[in-house]
Formats: C-alpha cells, sequence, structure tokens
C-alpha cells in the first residue's frame, strides 16, 4: 500500500534539515552527471567515472532508510525526484514521494478532463476521468520547493 499523504508530509517535516541537506547535496552531485541512485543500482553504473565512491553511494543509501524513501531519487537540473513507494512495471505502475523543485513543478495528464496544471490543494482533490484511468503525475505543495507527488503509468 502507498503511504497516505498525511505520513509523507509527517515523515518531511520530521526530518525537514535532512531532505534539504539531501536535495542540496543530490543537484551538486547531478551537475558531475548523477542521474539515479536506486537500492541496488545508479545511473550511470560506475559512479566512480563521475567523482562519486563507494561510500558516497553508501551515505546516500543510509539517507533512504532514514527518510523512508527506499527507492531513492532521480536527479535533474533543477529538481529531484525521491522515491517513497513504488508499485508495478517499469512499462506500467504508481509512485508516489516527494520532489524538491527550485521551479513549480506541473501536473501532467494523458487525459486532462478540466484538472489545473498548477499542484493541487490535496492530492485527493484529482478523482481521475470518467471511463478508463490514463497516467498522470501530480503534486501537492507542502514546503517552499517540496511537494508530494503521485504518478500514475497506464
Amino acid at each position: 500500500m502507498p503511504p497516505s499523504v498525511e505520513k509523507l508530509s509527517q515523515n518531511y517535516f520530521n526530518h525537514k534539515r535532512e531532505f534539504n541537506e539531501l536535495a542540496k547535496r543530490v543537484l551538486e552531485d547531478q551537475q558531475k552527471g548523477l542521474e539515479r541512485i536506486d537500492n541496488t543500482w545508479t545511473r550511470p553504473n560506475d559512479l566512480t567515472k563521475i567523482g562519486l565512491t563507494y561510500e558516497d553511494i553508501s551515505n546516500y543509501r543510509k539517507a533512504f532508510e532514514k527518510l523512508s524513501i527506499p527507492r531513492g531519487f532521480y536527479a535533474f537540473p533543477e529538481k529531484v525526484i525521491f522515491i517513497a513507494h513504488t508499485s508495478g512495471l517499469s512499462i506500467s505502475g504508481t509512485s508516489m514521494g516527494y520532489t524538491y523543485s527550485i521551479k513549480t513543478p506541473t501536473n501532467y495528464f494523458k487525459e486532462n478532463c478540466g484538472y489545473s496544471t498548477e499542484p493541487l490543494k490535496h492530492l485527493d482533490d484529482y478523482k481521475g476521468c470518467s471511463g478508463y484511468a490514463k497516467s498522470y503525475t501530480i503534486h501537492q505543495k507542502i514546503d517552499d520547493n517540496w511537494y508530494i507527488y503521485e504518478e500514475f503509468e497506464d
């Protein structure tokens, strides 16, 4: 079961300093070429080629455990997606977690039936569209530059 928005939010505020330190570190390493660290793999495969050590990777994974983001992160130039929960396959499934973004992230809808592309006040405000579920990524702001996201890939 995915965590509730309330549980994710409480976790963030209980570890706010650590989340902000981690986001800063990820953005610095992203500039060196870091794209992804998961619980069992990385992108690029050999992080020593971009100046990271195995100790750095171990420290990242310890932070994942402490912050309840077991699937790590995706790093982009102005955004980091921290993955707290995933379910399904790489081509279809759901994920939920935190987005740290310098710019306000936009909601994405494969089929938009009237929802705003701006972050929602509450993720529960999204009720989907009638009929077959379509892919979406939605955000709810919880703090400056911090959002809870939910993603569904059909």
